[in-house]
C-alpha cells in the first residue's frame, strides 16, 4: 500500500493532540503521528472519512496506530504525574488459586481449583512515578516503548502491540516490571490499560485469593473427602470402583470443595467471591450451591 492510499483513522492537532478523524474539523491541519506530515481528510462514496497523505512514502498502517499510540500514553502519563489526568490503571482478572489433591486412594484431582475471575484495578500510584521517557535505552539492545522512572530508577516498562508480541526473547531481558497494551486499546481509552501479557505476580491474583493459603485448603478439603469415600465404601460394601467413582462423582468434589472453602472463609472471616467454578469445570458454583 502506497503513503498516498494509507487511511489513518487518527492525526496530531496543532497542539500535538491526538484527534479521530471523525472528531476533526475540515477548518484545521493534522499531521502524521509517524512521519509529522500534513494529512488531508477524505470522504467519498466508497470510502468512510478518513486521513491520507499528501504524497507517497515509507509509512504504514502499523506505524501509524504504534506511534499514535505511543505518543498518547507519554502525554496522558505526563498530564498525570502534572496532577492534570485521571490516575492510568492496569485492568483484569483474577486467575484464581490452583489446589493439588492425591487421595490415599490414588484417585487424585490433580490440577484443580477456582477461578474467581474478579476484577483487579491497579492504579499508577504517584509516589512511585515521577517520570515518563519515550524509547528510553534500559540497555544497549533493550530500549522498550515508554518507561516510567521514579528518582531515575526504571519501575515499569511499557510496549505497545500492533502486529507481534514481545517474544520470549525480549521478555528474558525485561529485567524491570513491564506490560504489553494493544495500540488500538490505547487509542479508544488511553487510560485504561488492558495488557496482552505482563510480568507483575502480585496483579495475577485478587485480595480473596491471595489470601488462600493452597496446601492448608487442601488438607481441609481432604479430610472431607475422605470421609466421603469411606461413607461410600462402608455403604456399598466393595472398593474396586471407588477411583471410578470418584472422578465420575466430579459434582460431589466440587460441592464439598466449596463447602470447605465457605467454612474456611468463615471462620477467618474472609469475604467469599460471588462465583467460583473448579478448573476445567466451566459450571460456575454460587454461594447457594
Amino acid at each position: 500500500m502506497s503513503k498516498a492510499s494509507l487511511e489513518i483513522p487518527i492525526g496530531l492537532n496543532e497542539f500535538d493532540c491526538l484527534v479521530r478523524v471523525e472528531d476533526s474539523d475540515e477548518r484545521e491541519k493534522y499531521r502524521c503521528p509517524a512521519c509529522n506530515e500534513y494529512l488531508i481528510r477524505r470522504e467519498g462514496l466508497q470510502n468512510v472519512l478518513h486521513f491520507a497523505h499528501r504524497k507517497s512514502g515509507d509509512c504504514t498502517c502499523e506505524t501509524v496506530l504504534h506511534s499514535a499510540a505511543k505518543h498518547l500514553l507519554h502525554k496522558v502519563i505526563n498530564a498525570w504525574i502534572e496532577g492534570n489526568n485521571d490516575a492510568p490503571a492496569i485492568h483484569s482478572r483474577c486467575k484464581g488459586v490452583e489446589l493439588v489433591y492425591e487421595s490415599k486412594e490414588g484417585s487424585g484431582w490433580a490440577g484443580y481449583g477456582w477461578s474467581c475471575s474478579a476484577k483487579i484495578v491497579l492504579p499508577l500510584m504517584r509516589n512511585r512515578v515521577d517520570e515518563c521517557l519515550l524509547e528510553f535505552p534500559l540497555s544497549t539492545k533493550l530500549r522498550p516503548d515508554l518507561l516510567l522512572r521514579l528518582r531515575g530508577k526504571p519501575v515499569l516498562a511499557i510496549e505497545i502491540l500492533v502486529t507481534h508480541e514481545v517474544g520470549l526473547k525480549k521478555r528474558e531481558m525485561l529485567n524491570v516490571p513491564w506490560v504489553e497494551l494493544r495500540a488500538e486499546d490505547v487509542i479508544r481509552n488511553p487510560i485504561k490499560w488492558l495488557p496482552i501479557q505482563h510480568n507483575i505476580r502480585k496483579f495475577e491474583k485478587c485480595d480473596f485469593c491471595l489470601q488462600i493459603d493452597p496446601s492448608q485448603l487442601v488438607k481441609e478439603v481432604n479430610q472431607d473427602l475422605n470421609l466421603w469415600i469411606e461413607s461410600w465404601r462402608k455403604q456399598w460394601k466393595t472398593t474396586p470402583y471407588i477411583s471410578y467413582q470418584i472422578n465420575r462423582n466430579i459434582r460431589t468434589i466440587r460441592a464439598l470443595c466449596w463447602r470447605e472453602i465457605r467454612r474456611w472463609c468463615a471462620e477467618t472471616n474472609r469475604v467469599t467471591p460471588g462465583q467460583i467454578h473448579l478448573v476445567g469445570d466451566p459450571m460456575p458454583i454460587d454461594e447457594e450451591s
